[in-house]
């Protein structure tokens, strides 16, 4: 069985498709290498996948358990789906 370990993650407010909390699990991080390390792949994230190149999908926004409705956006992105919405074309 292979455990994986998520030290940091972004979530989405229930209220607000626009916005991200960053969450990071600072208990579990025992040294400064794993937290910066931890970090600076979060913050890619933040830049490669914010609003301006991945628009929010609302359907799925919306619908967050409705797995019918992320198959239906996710067949009709033509580019890169990550989960959010459709990237832009000119995205990264």
């Amino acid at each position: 069985m292979v455990r994986v370990m998520y030290w940091g993650l972004w979530n989405r407010p229930p209220t607000n498709p626009n916005k991200w909390i960053f969450e990071i699990d600072i208990a579990d991080i025992l040294d400064t290498k794993n937290l910066v390390f931890t970090f600076l792949h979060e913050l890619g994230h933040l830049v490669t996948l914010n609003s301006s190149q991945v628009p929010p999908d609302l359907q799925v926004f919306n619908h967050p358990d409705n797995e019918r409705i992320y198959n239906r956006e996710a067949a009709a992105c033509p580019y890169y789906f990550p989960g959010e919405g459709c990237s832009l074309p000119d995205y990264i």
